[in-house]
């Protein structure tokens, strides 16, 4: 196999290392590849033994993969089948309902792996037609401004203050 191959050159010294983690000639390798595209990431590690390092990332040129991953996965919880395309979109109406800025809602966009927000309100952005529906009867109906006053919010304060035991005199 490559790993005693690999051994013996790094004894030899024709490997060098190009950083804490990679060394040249390929002796960060991965092993067992999968219909899925993963393998099993092997290096050389701090104890100067060969130790797994994770997954590969290597990109895949289709969904094939990761429709096969997930049809697996309902298969197994004996559920029926939902295209990995349905999850993400389930995720991005949880996050238009859970993101309170729209700073909350750009870093999930970008948790999506979406370099734009736009990217994730044009690919998902769509209102279900009875949201829709709810929203514009909505906004017909006039909205009440509350607005408190400067002194009433002092009050407030002043209050809070005295009930936590603050001690307010002038010194």
């Amino acid at each position: 196999t490559a790993l005693p191959r690999l051994a013996l050159q790094h004894l030899q010294g024709r490997l060098r290392p190009t950083s804490a983690r990679t060394w040249r000639c390929g002796i960060v390798r991965t092993f067992g590849r999968s219909r899925t595209g993963t393998a099993t990431r092997v290096a050389l590690g701090a104890s100067r033994q060969f130790e797994v390092t994770g997954l590969t990332r290597n990109h895949w040129s289709t969904a094939s993969p990761i429709r096969a991953i997930f049809r697996d996965a309902f298969v197994s919880a004996g559920l029926p089948y939902f295209n990995p395309h349905s999850l993400r979109n389930t995720l991005v109406q949880l996050g238009e309902s859970v993101c309170q800025s729209p700073e909350d809602f750009k870093a999930w966009s970008q948790n999506l792996g979406h370099e734009k927000v736009l990217t994730t309100f044009l690919s998902y952005g769509e209102v279900a037609c009875h949201r829709q529906g709810e929203i514009i009867r909505g906004l017909a109906t006039p909205k009440q401004v509350v607005q408190s006053d400067a002194n009433e919010i002092a009050g407030a304060m002043l209050k809070m203050l005295r009930d936590s035991g603050v001690d307010m005199r002038a010194k």
